[in-house]
């Protein structure tokens, strides 16, 4: 059966996007970090966090991750992809960071609290990013070249 296996990777990033932001809002409600993942997206467009903007653009990253995670395999491996897309996760949720700060979003910085609860968090939904395309995008027989 013919798929297009790059669009369901697309689909995978933005349906994790999602997933973060539950994991987030669940942090929020403790007193963990003050802006969920919506919120803090939010704030490379926004002086104030807004969870609606952040629906529009972090689903979007989200589709860029799960499309990186998905063509890297070419050139890093299938092997151990859920650390590989761990890493890369944290690495994109770094550059946003920094990103916003160079915004003059310096303001919307999380506690250290915040900081690690979202670094745990992209690397979790990384993970899981990375475990679902090896598991339903590419096989043993199959691959990428």
């Amino acid at each position: 059966m013919k798929y297009n296996k790059p669009l369901y990777a697309v689909l995978i990033g933005m349906a994790i996007a999602f997933i973060f932001e539950a994991y987030t809002q669940i942090a929020k409600l403790l007193g963990l970090t003050p802006l969920s993942i919506f919120e803090t997206n939010s704030s490379l467009f926004m002086a104030e966090p807004s969870w609606i903007i952040g629906l529009l653009t972090t689903p979007l990253t989200g589709a860029l991750v799960g499309f990186v995670i998905y063509q890297m395999t070419r050139y890093v491996g299938e092997d151990y992809l859920y650390l590989k897309s761990a890493l890369f996760s944290m690495f994109t949720w770094a550059a946003v960071q920094i990103m916003i700060n160079f915004a003059g979003q310096s303001d919307m910085v999380h506690s250290v609290s915040g900081n690690v609860v979202m670094a745990i968090g992209a690397a979790l939904v990384g993970a899981l990013a990375g475990y679902l395309i090896s598991k339903f995008l590419l096989s043993k027989t199959d691959s990428i070249k």
